[in-house]
Order: C-alpha cells, then structure tokens, then sequence
C-alpha cells in the first residue's frame, strides 16, 4: 500500500553556487537516496509567466516518507539563509499542503496583502 508526501522546499537564490549546486539540497536528497525515496527535483526553469522565480524551488513525492528521519536531514542541512526556508508539506490524508519555515516567519507584504483580499472577497 502506498503512503504519498508531497515536499516543496523554496529557499533563497543564494543558496546555489556558480556551478548550480545547491549544498544544503544535496545533503537532504543524499538522506532521501539512502532511504530509497528518490530526490527532491530543481523545479527552476519551469515556471509559467513572464518571468523567474526569485527563489529556487525543488519538490517531490515520497512513498513512506520518514518524518523524523527527513526532519533530521533538514535541520541538519548547511542552509546559507535559514530564514529563507518554506517547505509546503501534505501528507496522502490531508486535504491541502501547509508551510513549515525553519526559522520565525518575517513579514510578507504580498501574502498579507493576498489574504486580506481573499477573505474581503469572500465576505461580498
């Protein structure tokens, strides 16, 4: 029987190198290759719009994921800008994805903004 995670991890710009490497991924997907999940895929390259991301972005799908095991290889990762974390995480039973930052949240402008326009719609 399968038990599907959904991982999305966004982290800075910065966290890549000259040579598109990113450390901390690395370290994360070296667990994961270990445990026999796969890896988290670099999804740069394939937004939609007029533009790029300004973050990098890498995602997957893991049959029985270990989240303890996982949330190890996180913690444990060398991230240049922890503050600039998100993962988006949703478990096989849950019905949307949710954010874990690593560190406290900073302020989001556009987020608050959103919001407040999505809850001020819903109202009308």
């Amino acid at each position: 029987m399968s038990t599907v995670t959904d991982i999305i991890i966004t982290c800075a710009l910065s966290e890549g190198d000259d040579d598109d490497r990113f450390p901390a991924i690395e370290h994360i997907n070296r667990y994961l290759e270990s445990d026999g999940r796969g890896h988290l895929a670099h999804l740069n390259g394939n937004e939609g719009g007029t533009k790029v991301w300004q973050v990098n972005v890498f995602g997957g799908a893991f049959n029985h994921l270990r989240l303890e095991a996982f949330a190890a290889a996180v913690r444990s990762a060398p991230w240049e800008d922890p503050d600039r974390v998100t993962i988006l995480i949703k478990l096989e039973e849950d019905e949307t994805m949710r954010e874990v930052l690593l560190t406290k949240p900073a302020r989001n402008h556009g987020a608050d903004r959103l919001f407040k326009l999505l809850i001020l719609r819903e109202q009308d």
